[in-house]
């Protein structure tokens, strides 16, 4: 049942003609990404996610929070100014304009369990655990097995059947 509605979920917002922001389509994805992600060692049922520099996506995460009654996991939004105040996240999302910030988070995500999630286009500049992106029209997203794996997250078998592993 989970899957369908993944996979409901992933169709509508790439389909052409719905009119929702870009900013409700991350947020919506976002949610459900974390849903399929379980921090090792952790026995803290909140999810706190920080997002850096994008207020219209704190707000479409708030209004999904505060519309629905996410069942798997309680949510917190932060609105960041930078990286260095991540005490407590435990989900880092950085937009595209933000590849500056790349090698700072890079330093301490895995020591503190931190999920990146980007938007990233140039690979250079890549540093998530996982990677937003368009593709004729569709948001897909990767996975970096890697630093899932060196981080030491736990992916669902679910989330990685719709993703491109890297």
């Amino acid at each position: 049942m989970q899957r369908l509605l993944f996979i409901f979920i992933l169709t509508a917002i790439s389909q052409k003609g719905i009119a929702q922001s870009k900013a409700e389509v991350y947020a919506g994805v976002l949610l459900h990404v974390v849903k399929y992600v379980e921090w090792t060692g952790s026995q803290n049922n909140v999810i706190n996610i920080g997002i850096v520099n994008d207020p219209k996506l704190v707000d479409a995460l708030n209004t999904i929070v505060k519309k629905k009654n996410i069942q798997f996991k309680n949510i917190g939004i932060t609105q960041l100014n930078g990286v260095d105040t991540t005490g407590g996240l435990n989900v880092v999302f950085l937009a595209k304009k933000h590849t500056n910030l790349c090698s700072k988070i890079n330093s301490f995500a895995c020591t503190k369990k931190i999920l990146v999630i980007t938007e990233m286009k140039a690979k250079e500049f890549v540093c998530p655990s996982i990677n937003f992106f368009e593709d004729q029209g569709k948001l897909k997203f990767e996975i970096y097995t890697s630093v899932i794996n060196k981080c030491g997250f736990l992916v669902s078998d679910q989330l990685k059947r719709f993703a491109v592993l890297k």
